[in-house]
């Protein structure tokens, strides 16, 4: 009944909420009223242009997801960078070898916002300084605007700051790319050679029958180059005596040794890094040990090689016979090539001990009283109470 009455009775519809924007804002710390209008049209355009923006399932098309709502450029292409290989050609003044040089470098162009970088791969004693040859960042173009992806094209030139590039092949993800979205990839080209390369491939070609030593000749070859045996001295013969585990390292540049121990848990040792210090080793305890020219006076043979050395021998360290037990991979196959040993002859040799069996309390025999668990629970208590078990 009270619904009947006139001031709970409605004779129209309720009115829908009509929501207005907000006008009035701050910008960098100034008032200003934004025009609805205006904001609109931005809108708008900004939809325009986000329609190409979806998410497509990466480089191919057969996981496309179609959806209604526009994914930004930069989460849309995100990590998706296309890389090309290029080079241009630098001049050299004043070398009567060269007259220029050519320089090969990567370019990297990001899809997410438009960047590009530039770097050059280093190489050994170039004499150049390389590596990051352009720093991340949109490079402007002649005419205005920026560099894009109607720019790259295999087989054509490229002008970055004045610098032109020349580019001769891209990776298999930007080909895909570009095959995918129809644009011109371009036939790929090969690297030029610079005259210095040139120069030294005819040298190459005609190699001298004997090479004449040199002194630092072993040096250059085998810089870098070490050997690596694991060894173990047992000194239990001796008082206090225990067994130590090391590693050797035979450096095949100067042929020197050097001997590190292997510190273990709880040893009860003091930690010392190094057992011997990078030298030669003589094969027998010279005569002037004390003295300050430490077997100057030994000959080349006199010292330990690398023929001396394998997997089951003894390497004697200045009084302390060492078994040399085991080795890495990079000792297996130098030994493999160079003097043709086999594979059962670097098997390792197996030193671990077993381990100690402890002691255990053995239960008395009955000694009448109660039962048999009456005495093994006054034993077991007993073994409690007093530290043993």
């Amino acid at each position: 009944m009270t619904d009947q009455l006139p001031p709970f009775s409605f004779c129209h519809s309720p009115e829908q909420p009509r929501r207005k924007s907000q006008n009035l804002n701050f910008a960098d710390g100034y008032p200003e009223v934004r025009d609805p209008e205006k904001r609109k049209k931005e809108r708008m355009a900004l939809l325009e242009n986000m329609k190409d923006y979806n998410y497509e399932g990466g480089a191919c098309g057969d996981c496309n997801i179609n959806t209604d709502t526009p994914t930004p450029k930069w989460l849309k292409y995100d990590r998706q960078v296309l890389r090309f290989f290029c080079y241009f050609k630098e001049p050299v003044n004043e070398r009567r070898e060269e007259n220029f040089r050519v320089r090969r470098c990567t370019i990297y162009f990001y899809l997410e916002d438009g960047s590009m970088h530039i770097s050059e791969p280093r190489e050994d004693n170039s004499g150049i300084v390389q590596g990051t040859f352009l720093k991340r960042h949109k490079v402007p173009k002649h005419g205005g605007g920026y560099i894009g992806i109607s720019n790259f094209k295999v087989g054509s030139d490229i002008t970055v700051y004045e610098r032109t590039f020349r580019i001769c092949s891209c990776d298999t993800f930007t080909k895909r790319y570009f095959m995918k979205r129809c644009y011109e990839i371009g036939k790929e080209e090969d690297f030029p050679d610079g005259p210095v390369s040139s120069f030294r491939e005819t040298l190459q070609r005609h190699r001298l029958k004997h090479h004449k030593d040199f002194a630092n000749r072993q040096f250059l070859e085998n810089d870098g180059k070490v050997l690596r045996f694991f060894a173990v001295w047992d000194d239990r013969f001796s008082v206090y005596g225990d067994r130590h585990p090391y590693v050797l390292h035979y450096f095949l540049a100067d042929d020197t040794i050097e001997i590190l121990e292997i510190n273990e848990r709880n040893s009860g040792r003091h930690n010392f890094p190094m057992l011997l210090k990078r030298n030669r080793l003589p094969r027998e305890l010279p005569s002037d040990l004390l003295g300050k020219n430490l077997g100057a006076n030994l000959a080349k043979s006199s010292y330990y090689n690398d023929s001396d050395l394998h997997v089951g021998s003894y390497v004697r360290v200045y009084g302390r016979d060492m078994l040399l037990h085991d080795c890495d991979e990079f000792t297996r196959n130098y030994y493999q090539k160079k003097w043709g040993v086999t594979d059962d002859m670097l098997e390792p040799v197996d030193v671990q001990e077993p381990a100690p069996v402890l002691p255990r309390m053995e239960m008395p025999p009955h000694n009448g009283f109660g039962t048999d668990i009456d005495t093994m629970q006054n034993c077991t208590l007993f073994f409690i109470k007093n530290g043993r078990r």
